[in-house]
């Protein structure tokens, strides 16, 4: 029963992703914060969209800040994703 849970759940996810945008970004097309990063609920908390996407392309947690190199907030093409050590308004 749990494994459909998780199934169901990953697939409702990446129903809400448009990956037809003409620049090559992957953007989310749910909920989003006054920032513009998109957000979705997991295991009970509210989650940033391209860090879940993360997780689900790479079967690893990012670490403090994940990066959009395409400035894209709501985009979460996971190649368009890195780690990053420092914010990317800092630099």
């Amino acid at each position: 029963m749990r494994r459909r849970l998780v199934e169901d759940s990953v697939l409702s996810f990446w129903a809400k992703v448009d990956r037809t945008s003409g620049d090559g970004c992957w953007d989310w097309k749910g909920s989003s914060d006054v920032t513009g990063y998109g957000i979705v609920r997991l295991d009970g908390r509210l989650q940033k969209a391209h860090r879940v996407a993360w997780l689900l392309a790479t079967g690893q947690r990012p670490g403090l800040r994940l990066r959009h190199l395409c400035r894209n907030p709501r985009c979460v093409r996971p190649d368009h994703l890195t780690p990053s050590a420092r914010s990317l308004r800092a630099g």
